[in-house]
């Protein structure tokens, strides 16, 4: 019984989440409730973790939840690109080695979403402050790399 009740319950989330705007976890708690549902928001959290729920950005200015499988990619491909896309200033390539330059702070979260492509052509990374060196094995993978990088972030 306690199976079904999760399973049901977490259904619900997912069609609550792609019917509605939730911006927040008192938001669902509060829509599950008028569905007949009730949670607190320990169990909440977990089945948002479960179900790969993710915030992203909305129309505005402010963030939503979504599920991850209405997005394009998985989750984290979600998240990659999206700290590029906030986070990156300018990529440049330089012999075989593309340089990266992020706002502030944001060198390590780049860094670490480039790590999570396990690309072939990464020879290795390094992240900074606010600049991460990606190496791969030649030239001509690196300006290749820097254009694909780009051709995110101008999306």
């Amino acid at each position: 019984m306690l199976k079904r009740n999760k399973a049901t319950r977490q259904k619900l989330i997912k069609d609550i989440i792609k019917k509605n705007s939730v911006k927040t976890q008192d938001m669902l708690l509060e829509l599950l409730c008028k569905a007949g549902i009730n949670a607190t928001q320990a169990t909440l959290s977990r089945d948002i973790k479960e179900l790969q729920i993710v915030k992203i950005s909305d129309q505005q200015g402010g963030t939503k939840y979504a599920c991850s499988t209405n997005l394009e990619g998985d989750a984290s491909s979600y998240r990659f690109k999206n700290v590029l896309m906030e986070a990156v200033r300018s990529i440049t390539p330089a012999e075989n080695i593309v340089v990266i330059k992020s706002y502030p702070g944001m060198g390590s979260a780049v860094g670490a979403s480039i790590d999570m492509l396990h690309d072939e052509q990464i020879v290795g990374s390094l992240a900074g402050d606010d600049t991460v060196f990606i190496v791969v094995k030649t030239k001509e993978e690196a300006k290749i790399f820097a254009e694909e990088l780009q051709s995110i972030i101008e999306q």
